[in-house]
């Protein structure tokens, strides 16, 4: 959900391994920011998480290095152009 000031990031666990989330979140104005959200929420049993980004958000993608393993990364991306 994005406002005037910022950005609220909502991401679901949709599976079965408990990971933390690595994200690369592109702001309007060119800028990257790589934040990290802890796997212990997953663990304790939540299925979403909320982060909270200054700034317009242009972009942001779910584990952009592909470290870790995902069975369907064609929902790890989101952008406002698709909006």
């Amino acid at each position: 959900q994005q406002g005037t000031n910022g950005a609220e990031v909502v991401i679901e666990d949709l599976g079965d391994a408990p990971m933390p989330v690595l994200l690369r979140i592109t702001l309007a104005d060119g800028t990257i920011v790589d934040q990290e959200l802890p796997v212990e929420p997953w663990l304790d049993g939540h299925t979403r998480q909320v982060l909270r980004v200054e700034g317009q958000v242009a972009r942001i993608e779910i584990d952009p290095e592909q470290w870790f393993p995902d069975v369907q990364r064609n929902n790890n991306v989101w952008s406002s152009d698709a909006q």
